[in-house]
């Protein structure tokens, strides 16, 4: 049986990797 807190945990280092990449990416594109 999973734990539903690591899975939940999961998604939001996944959400924020995907949000700090985007960041990022603007980031560089305005300088």
């Amino acid at each position: 049986m999973t734990n539903p807190f690591e899975v939940h945990a999961k998604g939001w280092f996944s959400i924020i990797k995907d949000l700090r990449t985007a960041l990022l990416g603007l980031w560089q594109g305005t300088n």
